[in-house]
């Protein structure tokens, strides 16, 4: 898995410091709470224009577009985060530094000495705001 893990960090920087990808600590209340590999990014107007209307899934096409990120979805789930597909009891988990939009009681992701909630929305529509912090997460439960 640290292979993985460097692939990710490689594919990241292409973002010139707009994502990182990191190991974090995930607590999503389920067994094991044990988080794999994560991919963490700020959101900034230098992938995108960002509107009141834009979404998660607006923002990682952008950047997906620009060579930032790979990833699949299927039915509105992130089902592939650079070519990694969850495993058997593991889901790709969005938090969010959006205090309307998360919540802490549905588990939670500590980014940079920062906790951030579980995403309340699917990524298809999450806001996505200036500044504000994203996670997606590969996590046992």
């Amino acid at each position: 898995m640290k292979f993985l893990k460097r692939a990710g960090l490689a594919a990241c920087a292409v973002l010139l410091g707009l994502c990182g990808c990191m190991g974090g600590g995930a607590d999503n209340g389920g067994d094991g709470d044990v988080e794999i590999l994560s991919v963490a990014f700020t959101a900034s107007e230098e992938v995108m224009d960002i509107t009141e209307t834009t979404t998660l899934k607006m923002y990682m096409e952008a950047m997906a577009g620009n060579g930032g990120i790979e990833y699949e979805e299927s039915g509105g789930m992130i089902t592939s985060v650079f070519g990694v597909e969850p495993g058997e009891r593991e889901s790709w988990f969005i938090y969010t530094s959006l205090d309307d939009y998360s919540n802490e009681a549905w588990g939670t992701f500590v980014y940079r000495g920062q906790t951030l909630g579980s995403a309340t929305l699917g990524y298809d529509s999450l806001p996505c705001v200036e500044g504000e912090v994203y996670v997606l997460a590969l996590s046992a439960w």
